[in-house]
């Protein structure tokens, strides 16, 4: 029996492996990879600096990255395989957390679905803090359950440890520390036990998020602070999550059936966990409603935290709440097992959840999403002339850019951003005292749309250059125009 759930776990992490590592370097880095990589890199007392600095977030995923940089260099392939093995780290971790909220059986079902979750397999291939700040939350959610569920109480330093480490990964981590507590709620009786010992916990949390809590309030009621994110209602925030999850980022249609039936296996399933799973059984967290109720809260109470904060500064991105996955996929693995006795009903859910996600690997390998500012920039080094400048909009685009012609910044210069107020002949004033004396311009754009909804930028071009060619890139269009009027 061991040898075969050995067997079954390798062979598990060698799909997952697979999955991850298909099409790691197919899409370019995009902006924010190529903000991991320049705040990495920089001088160390300038990263060290950027922790009590207000707006940065993730600095100390940048520190952990920066020797990993210094070593294996920048190729993409490479940088991106951090991800990569951190991604692998979360199956294992999910099965151990999910093994005593659920037994062996669902936690291998629960394990195999994130596995090849198309959403975890795409934080797996980018060069970002998310599957950090997954993995710290299952490792600090398992030192819980030892904590308090087992009495463990050497468990709560490494909690407290952890947990804290993820809040200076990304600050929207902070929202699981009121779902642990208000999980712990759920349990008085293993609370009245160690109260001294997690009340103590909990306290020592204000110590690391006093330098997070100052700049955080300062941005919050800043007047003039905007996050680019827009408003999202709460039944939407729950929706998107929901439907990551199943499917993965794209758009997966299924052939004459609305949308939300992406939805419906993964749903079916989690129903299933709620309603038909034998939660009471010994070993597990006990009382059904309780049990079942907490997976349930481990999703809910973070989108509920963060649509608070929403109301007052908009934030929310499917992203930050990653870490609330392993719950909905636990619920589902729960609701499958719980099914077995129905081995067609069990079969039919299984198998279409399944399906549909890896539906979603391939589609988000096959229709690649990040603007390919690698092929651009090649494109545009290929064929510009030394005396030309490239315009680049939004004006950010410098950073990604430079990263793949580092020896072209002397000739990048940032588009203007006019905004809902601009006028085309603001636009075009700001455009030719940003380009000099140059006429041969090489214009790049790319998630303009929030700082030009007009489209002024290319408007002018349009109006008072002549346009000797253009080119699409997936979410980059390249234009090469001479200007023949500064009217």
């Amino acid at each position: 029996m061991r040898r075969a759930r050995f067997l079954a776990f390798t062979g598990m992490m060698w799909l997952a492996m697979a999955l991850r590592a298909w099409g790691l370097d197919a899409q370019s880095l995009w902006r924010d990879e190529v903000d991991t990589v320049r705040f990495a890199t920089q001088p160390l007392s300038d990263l060290l600096h950027m922790f009590v600095v207000p707006g940065h977030n993730g600095v100390l995923y940048y520190l952990l990255m920066r020797p990993w940089i210094l070593f294996f260099g920048h190729v993409d392939y490479a940088l991106r395989y951090s991800s990569l093995l951190v991604g692998l780290l979360a199956i294992p971790l999910t099965y151990q957390v999910m093994r005593a909220w659920l037994g062996k059986g669902p936690a291998w079902l629960t394990a195999l679905l994130m596995a090849v979750s198309p959403y975890a397999i795409w934080y797996s291939q980018e060069l970002r803090m998310y599957m950090c700040i997954l993995c710290l939350a299952l490792l600090a959610t398992w030192c819980w359950q030892q904590a308090l569920w087992k009495g463990r109480r050497g468990y709560w330093i490494p909690y407290v440890l952890l947990l804290s480490a993820g809040i200076y990964m990304h600050f929207l981590l902070a929202l699981l520390i009121p779902t642990h507590i208000l999980l712990s709620l759920l349990m008085p009786e293993k609370v009245r036990r160690q109260w001294l010992w997690w009340g103590m916990a909990y306290s020592f949390f204000i110590l690391p998020y006093i330098p997070l809590a100052w700049w955080q309030k300062k941005l919050l009621f800043s007047p003039t602070f905007r996050t680019g994110h827009p408003f999202v209602p709460w039944p939407s925030m729950v929706y998107r999550l929901l439907t990551v999850f199943a499917v993965g980022l794209h758009d997966l249609r299924l052939p004459s059936l609305p949308k939300e039936a992406r939805l419906v296996p993964l749903l079916f399933a989690g129903l299933a966990g709620l309603f038909l799973y034998p939660w009471e059984k010994k070993g597990r967290v006990g009382k059904r409603w309780r049990a079942s109720l907490m997976l349930v809260l481990w999703f809910l109470l973070p989108v509920t935290g963060l649509y608070l904060i929403s109301l007052e500064l908009p934030l929310f991105t499917e992203r930050y709440l990653i870490w609330t996955m392993p719950a909905v996929y636990g619920l589902a693995g729960a609701g499958v097992w719980a099914l077995r006795s129905r081995r067609w009903v069990m079969g039919a859910a299984w198998g279409t959840m399944v399906v549909l996600m890896l539906l979603g690997v391939g589609y988000q390998v096959k229709f690649p999403m990040k603007p390919d500012m690698r092929g651009a920039v090649a494109y545009v080094e290929s064929h510009r002339e030394p005396d030309s400048v490239v315009l680049l909009h939004l004006g950010y685009l410098i950073h990604a850019y430079t990263y793949y012609a580092p020896e072209s910044r002397p000739v990048l210069r940032e588009a203007p951003a006019p905004g809902p107020q601009g006028t085309l002949e603001e636009t075009g004033e700001e455009i030719l005292r940003r380009i000099g004396p140059a006429r041969d311009v090489w214009y790049v754009e790319s998630e303009s749309a929030m700082w030009d909804p007009k489209g002024l930028v290319r408007q002018w071009l349009e109006t008072h250059a002549r346009k000797v060619e253009e080119r699409s890139f997936v979410g980059v269009y390249v234009g090469h125009w001479v200007i023949e009027s500064n009217k």
